[in-house]
């Protein structure tokens, strides 16, 4: 188990672009390949990744998203060094959070409790397979201060992601959030790489640069303004990501939109799934108090109410 990591999942806002699946749920608690909940992606690629502290942050109280975490996820509430815990904002109302990156700043005193070495970034609305530990030792490697994942994507939906460029050894030398404009990107090739929303920063950077961006007048958001303000100042990294869990090919959508969401859904289910959600149970230490989770993880979760 990896206990110098600690993962933050940012449960999203109210789900308008997903009207009206998120009439009576959250959006992370919606219904994805049939009985599974869209969060079960990211949960399920945490613990295959034997990342077992996961923080999620939603912006106001949710039941459907707190029932499914306690019916669905409870396997992991062993103690100090494996839980999953919901954390509501420390200021409520409709404006509790006023970015992504400002959903992380606002508990930055338990992240400081917890004192992990490295943070993990995460969406809960994004349908991918990912071992994060690649993410680790490409991040440990380059000595970088946060590494971004990315994906290739077709040139003509830049507009659509986060469009990042890197040199040959993966030193990110732009960032560009839904960029207009494709002409400052690469010229040659067809594809080029859209950032999956994965951060991974070293604990004491993220801390540093969250304080820096507090302190100014700032739409408080990572792709926007965080990430492209680091360039020159830190190493920010990028990895291209060419294989999921159990050297499957990369898969990556985003299911921000009722379309998108669509068409991850449908491509999860049926004989011809681009995603196989019937995984081996992860590796464990044998020293570990927590035991292994059950083989095909997301069969054991998710089916857990209507």
């Amino acid at each position: 188990m990896l206990c110098n990591i600690v993962a933050c999942i940012l449960a999203g806002e109210e789900g308008t672009y997903r009207f009206p699946l998120t009439v009576d749920r959250a959006n992370p608690a919606i219904r994805v390949g049939g009985r599974y909940r869209i969060i079960d992606l990211t949960l399920s690629n945490c613990v295959h990744s034997n990342i077992r502290q996961i923080l999620i942050f939603p912006p106001y109280q949710t039941p459907s998203l707190e029932d499914h975490l306690r019916q669905g996820w409870s396997f992991l509430s062993q103690g100090r060094d494996a839980y999953v815990m919901s954390v509501l904002p420390p200021r409520a109302g409709d404006s509790a959070y006023q970015g992504t990156a400002d959903a992380v700043y606002q508990h930055l005193s338990l992240l400081e409790r917890i004192n992990p070495v490295q943070v993990l970034i995460l969406g809960s609305d994004h349908v991918y397979q990912m071992d994060y530990r690649h993410l680790l030792q490409f991040h440990q490697a380059r000595g970088a201060d946060v590494t971004v994942a990315t994906v290739p994507v077709p040139r003509h939906q830049a507009s659509q992601f986060g469009m990042v460029t890197a040199d040959p050894l993966g030193e990110v030398t732009s960032f560009l959030e839904k960029p207009q404009e494709v002409s400052p990107l690469p010229p040659a090739g067809p594809v080029v790489l859209a950032s999956m929303g994965i951060y991974l920063f070293r604990f004491a950077v993220l801390r540093e640069v969250l304080e820096a961006d507090a302190q100014r007048p700032s739409t408080h958001d990572w792709g926007r303004e965080i990430l492209p303000g680091m360039l020159g100042r830190y190493r920010v990294a990028a990895l291209p990501c060419v294989e999921g869990i159990g050297k499957a090919p990369a898969y990556w959508r985003d299911g921000g939109t009722i379309d998108t969401y669509w068409e991850a859904h449908m491509d999860l289910i049926g004989p011809r799934a681009r995603v196989q959600l019937s995984q081996p149970h992860p590796i464990t230490n044998p020293h570990d108090s927590i035991s292994p989770t059950p083989a095909h993880m997301l069969s054991y979760v998710g089916n857990t109410h209507p």
